[in-house]
């Protein structure tokens, strides 16, 4: 099929998935014309990329709070106040 990966660049193990989801990948691939290979090799590396953002976000929140980069709750609740009272203020009379 059309923009499949380079085969020589592959590794190949199995998994054990329930059988209408493998239907509902089957009748997917089907539709968009791509190989099952396709769509979750595609599938797995969008995943893979999503938890390495989430882990470098957490590790980054980590470093901010050993360096003492932090704000308390209180702190955090007067600035919600006060972003509301300044949406509120843009709105106007009456609204």
């Amino acid at each position: 099929m059309a923009n499949e990966p380079n085969a020589a660049a592959m590794s190949t193990f199995s998994i054990r998935i329930p059988a209408d989801t493998k239907e509902r990948i089957d009748t997917l691939a089907h539709s968009l014309r791509r190989s099952r290979n396709f769509l979750l090799t595609e599938a797995v590396e969008r995943y893979l990329e999503m938890q390495a953002r989430q882990i470098a976000h957490i590790e980054e929140g980590l470093a901010d709070l050993e360096a003492g980069r932090v704000h308390t709750h209180e702190e955090m609740k007067d600035l919600v106040r006060e972003f509301e009272r300044f949406s509120a203020e843009d709105k106007g009379p009456g609204h």
